[in-house]
């Protein structure tokens, strides 16, 4: 009616347009059970004082709704668009001078945009969302006919997709695991009853560079495999439900790849989202097959280096999810391959190299390691030149494998100057220069300078405060280690003090049963421990090494590192026989899962030995 006032209704999305066309509705637009004549479309109201608008991809759809006359294409967004959309989403804290390279990059696609711009504000724009032609692989190279059936299925939109989803399934498995789980669902009426889950289960694998700290590292970000941080998700426990849910899907809704609908109840994910996520679980069924595939040697030259290709992302995922053995074998396997067909310099067989000094490193074979890193740092050197990126990765590895040789002098040596040549060319508050730096800081402190450690450290946790958010996780990281340095300087109330504030933000930011969370209660349990109070060391540790026990397996390297500090603990209560029960139910762990050549092996071997001699 006219005194109800003007009216639009909108029709999004009506790629089909059968239902509504489809004979055999009664007069309140239900379907009955006989044909007849009155179709849904029959209905829409058609007055001159509203309006309809139907939103559709195809044409056919359209033509049958709509006279030609009344068809609107809309065409590629305009730079300028896709510019004020960047501005708009990005806000004030981000230098916008690359945005017109950033927008072109990504085709003016609005979702690509979006999403790209989310991510560098998570970073504290410290990223560029641009990757090597080799990296777009993992997702844009499956089945990418069916990816790009229409033109608004261009690479930018997975690659934006591809970037920021494992950005999340880094920091924030769950939500990772959220989307996973609703992108088998109606894309565009998921109920929040059936995604949100009433128990838990699930793994976790993600280690700690050692025993007490948060190392960094320098990603290799120049590989043709997906990131290497890959985790399974793993969820909540207990009351943490209701509000684990919630945090996830906070995240998800600010990273664009699912909204609300009216009804608050319900939720929408974008078509490209879905196809994008389902491809990516589809990936992870791959590695039987190319474990089958090691046994296989091509001999035309695009067949070998395509199974090179394989073999080495296989090791990525095998790094991850499975074994040394089987990550050294395939890397071996990918630079045998690669050497004979790119030559020794190339940088495929570099990542190769590299991958392989990788894997001896995880078995504590570093000697074999230095030598093959070595040798990728002199040839990287010669090719790129020593201010690479490249080049700079390479010294990193090296000198963090000095470093746990012991030969703290040549590992800081290096270090510096890895620091001193990134912060000429990237900058004092670049990312990777402050990962050199806390690098750097933790040499220092196994050289016992821990002053010179502390100020590094101190002025690292501060730049990435301000640059990154007092949340992000590597601020948290940086924090953490500061903690540690107080501890080994007995200053153990600030040591706990900001520990315990880790720790609280961690279970906030990342949710309690994640592997850094589970650190930060390690590191504070050790605290306890400094201090001689043991029993709240024990019942922290326990806490700890249970968790870990659940959610990644009693055997994994983690879980074993939380059995020996609680050993440690039930000896320095006393209680000496339950310590060496445990040390050595560890050494036998270590020694099957680790190898009996693994430093930590032969360390937990000689304590439970000397400690069951001790008890007689």
């Amino acid at each position: 009616m006219r005194a109800s006032g003007k009216w639009i209704l909108v029709l999004d999305n009506v790629d089909d347009a059968s239902f509504l066309l489809e004979s055999g509705y009664d007069n309140q637009g239900t379907k009955e059970g006989s044909k007849g004549s009155t179709t849904l479309f029959g209905y829409l109201p058609v007055y001159d004082h509203g309006s309809i608008l139907i939103t559709t991809r195809s044409e056919d759809a359209a033509q049958k709704l709509v006279e030609r006359a009344d068809m609107i294409i809309v065409g590629a967004t305009k730079d300028e668009d896709a510019l004020r959309l960047l501005d708009k989403k990005l806000g004030d804290q981000a230098d916008l001078s690359d945005a017109p390279d950033l927008a072109k990059e990504l085709e003016n696609m609005p979702l690509a945009l979006t999403q790209a711009a989310e991510y560098l504000r998570q970073m504290g724009g410290r990223c560029s969302t641009r990757k090597s032609d080799r990296s777009k692989k993992s997702i844009l190279d499956e089945d990418a006919d069916d990816l790009r059936r229409n033109g608004e299925a261009r690479n930018a939109s997975f690659l934006t997709w591809q970037i920021s989803f494992e950005h999340v399934y880094r920091i924030r498995p769950s939500a990772a695991e959220l989307l996973s789980l609703m992108s088998f669902c109606d894309r565009q009426a998921t109920p929040e009853a059936l995604v949100r889950r009433r128990d838990s289960n699930g793994d976790t694998d993600a280690g700690e560079g050692s025993r007490e700290h948060d190392i960094d590292e320098i990603d290799d970000d120049d590989s043709d495999s997906a990131d290497s941080n890959d985790m399974p998700a793993v969820d909540a426990v207990g009351d943490d439900y209701d509000d684990t849910f919630d945090k996830d899907l906070r995240m998800l809704e600010g990273y664009s790849f699912v909204s609300l609908t009216t009804d608050p109840s319900t939720f929408e994910v974008h078509r490209l989202v879905q196809v994008a996520t389902r491809k990516w679980l589809k990936s992870r069924v791959y590695y039987p097959h190319a474990q089958a595939a090691m046994e296989l040697k091509p001999k035309e030259r695009q067949a070998l280096l395509n199974w090179a290709t394989v073999m080495y992302n296989a090791a990525w995922y095998a790094d991850t999810r499975v074994s040394a053995n089987d990550v050294e074998k395939m890397a071996v396997l990918s630079l045998t391959a690669r050497t004979k067909t790119l030559g020794e310099g190339d940088e495929e067989t570099l990542s190769s190299q590299a991958m392989v000094a990788f894997a001896k490193k995880s078995q504590g074979r570093w000697g074999e390691a230095e030598k093959l890193e070595v040798q990728v740092m002199e040839t990287t050197k010669k090719v790129l030149g020593a201010e690479h990126p490249d080049t700079l990765t390479s010294m990193n590895n090296l000198a963090s494998t000095y470093a746990n040789q012991g030969r703290r002098d040549k590992a800081e040596k290096l270090q510096v100057q890895v620091m001193e040549t990134m912060k000429k060319v990237l900058g004092a508050e670049h990312p990777s220069t402050l990962t050199s730096m806390n690098n750097l800081a933790l040499i220092y402190l196994d050289q016992e300078r821990r002053d010179e450690a502390e100020k590094l450290q101190v002025q690292v946790m501060e730049t990435r405060k301000k640059v990154l958010g007092a949340e992000h996780p590597d601020t948290l990281t940086s924090m953490g280690n500061l903690a540690l340095t107080y501890s080994n300087q007995g200053r153990w109330d600030e040591a706990e003090e900001l520990q315990v504030q880790v720790m609280e933000t961690r279970k906030k930011v990342l949710g309690a049963e994640h592997p850094d969370t589970l650190t930060s209660m390690n590191n504070l349990a050790l605290t306890y421990l400094d201090q001689e109070r043991r029993d709240e060391a024990e019942k922290l540790q326990v806490q700890v090494m249970e968790t870990r026990k659940k959610a990644l397996g009693a055997e994994h390297p983690d879980t074993l590192i939380s059995m020996e500090n609680l050993a440690h603990t039930l000896r320095a209560q006393g209680n000496s026989q339950s310590g060496t029960a445990f040390m050595e139910d560890c050494a036998s762990m270590s020694h099957r899962v680790l190898g009996p050549d693994h430093p930590y092996t032969a360390d937990r071997e000689n304590t439970a030995k000397r400690w069951k001699e001790s008890d007689r």
